[in-house]
């Protein structure tokens, strides 16, 4: 199964893939030299941070990493990281409506200094940060960031696809899943996600292989069942011929029902 592109960086070893003069900052990753500003406007700064992975594919904020043209050029130490980590989650409780998941760590870099580093996990719904004369969306662009158009805000708010997505992310690779479809000619367990990408998971069991489109997803979910410990509901009928599969949304065409 692919991975989000989002890898949190929890330990020392993990710090230790940011490579002073090759790591570039990108859609996911972003170098600050040091903390913000108590002021407004470094508050106002820490909040669209946070949400512009929020509303995108996640990211990490990485204090003390310097950089120079969005490669990173070495270390500097942060002072007082907890009281900064502090600082950090009223900011967000306070300007994000609905707040958004932060991880911080306070680690080592491999030079000896003491940094902070932000880990925001992608949101399933929609991140504002309020200002006085409305709501804003910032949003994550390669490596910067940007705000969300009107057209976009409307499109998120009705989009199930990226929800079924991230939570399809969540399945471990080797989990067996229960697949909740119309089956035709198949068994709905021992399923397990190959791949998900913008449009599609694949799912497979032992040499059948069915690619099934997001809008079809109705529901990812974990059970207590003994055998599965997801379930995968999608609104489509799924017919198997040896090691073909065709998928069609709901019900088989009519040509097909006399097989």
């Amino acid at each position: 199964m692919s991975v989000l592109p989002y890898i949190p960086i929890r330990t020392v070893d993990d710090l230790e893939r940011l490579v002073v003069g090759t790591t570039r900052e990108d859609d996911w990753l972003d170098f600050k030299r040091e903390p913000y500003s108590r002021a407004d406007q470094g508050r106002a700064e820490c909040a669209r941070d946070v949400a512009q992975f929020a509303n995108a594919a996640g990211g990490v904020l990485v204090f003390g990493g310097v950089e120079s043209t969005h490669v990173l050029s070495g270390w500097q130490a942060v002072r007082d990281p907890d009281d900064f980590i502090r600082w950090t989650h009223d900011v967000v409780n306070g300007q994000l409506a609905p707040a958004p998941i932060v991880e911080p760590r306070t680690l080592q870099a491999p030079s000896g200094e003491v940094v902070v580093v932000i880990n925001v996990p992608p949101s399933l719904v929609l991140i504002a940060r309020r200002q006085a004369d409305g709501l804003e969306f910032p949003i994550r662009s390669g490596d910067s960031r940007r705000y969300m158009t009107l057209m976009e805000v409307e499109a998120r708010l009705q989009n199930k696809e990226r929800a079924m997505k991230l939570r399809l992310h969540q399945i471990p690779t080797e989990a067996k899943l229960r697949f909740d479809a119309l089956l035709a000619g198949i068994t709905d367990g021992g399923w397990r996600v190959k791949d998900v990408d913008d449009d599609a998971v694949t799912l497979t069991q032992g040499t059948l292989e069915a690619i099934i489109p997001l809008a079809y997803v109705e529901a990812v979910y974990q059970t207590k069942e003994a055998e599965h410990g997801w379930v995968v509901a999608a609104s489509c009928t799924v017919l198997s011929g040896g090691v073909n599969v065709l998928v069609t949304k709901y019900n088989l065409p009519e040509h097909l029902r006399a097989r």
